[in-house]
């Protein structure tokens, strides 16, 4: 018969998984259950689309176009130039793609990778305290899919 868990090892489970980006196998390592019970706990409950809001393609396409604009303007500032008509364009277009992603889904992306960062400075500084905010930072996270990410 399989070994049952708590909720908040469950929910402890689901904050390193999702919020935390961990691996079954890191999560196992620092918790009671296995990576295959993990995984299986993800794929019930689809962890893996809750996940994906925060590293989503839009937040790197996003990230990627910015780093190329970045990258244009010191190569002529380091060449002690201005930017070539091509450059110009090029600089537009990613400003473009930047501007067409959906500004909600990125508001999603940035709230769980902030909370994200949050759930882990807790946990370095008080873990009595990170085992507490779990179930408030899950609903946290489900409440502002739902109201900005379309997810259910």
């Amino acid at each position: 018969m399989p070994k049952t868990y708590n909720d908040i090892t469950k929910q402890t489970a689901w904050t390193y998984y999702v919020i935390m980006g961990m691996s079954a196998e890191e999560i196992s390592g620092l918790l009671e259950p296995t990576a295959t019970t993990i995984r299986e706990w993800a794929k019930d409950e689809d962890w893996d689309s809750q996940k994906s809001i925060r590293l989503s393609a839009p937040s790197q396409i996003a990230l990627d176009a910015a780093w190329m604009v970045g990258m244009i303007y010191r190569q002529a500032k380091e060449e002690n130039r201005i930017l070539t008509s091509k450059e110009i364009d090029q600089v537009s277009k990613h400003n473009k793609l930047i501007e067409k992603l959906d500004k909600n889904f990125m508001f999603v992306a940035s709230a769980i990778e902030a909370q994200g960062l949050f759930m882990q400075m807790v946990r370095k500084k008080d873990e009595e305290l990170f085992l507490k905010l779990i179930p408030h930072s899950q609903d946290f996270t489900q409440e502002v899919a739902k109201k900005y990410g379309g997810l259910k």
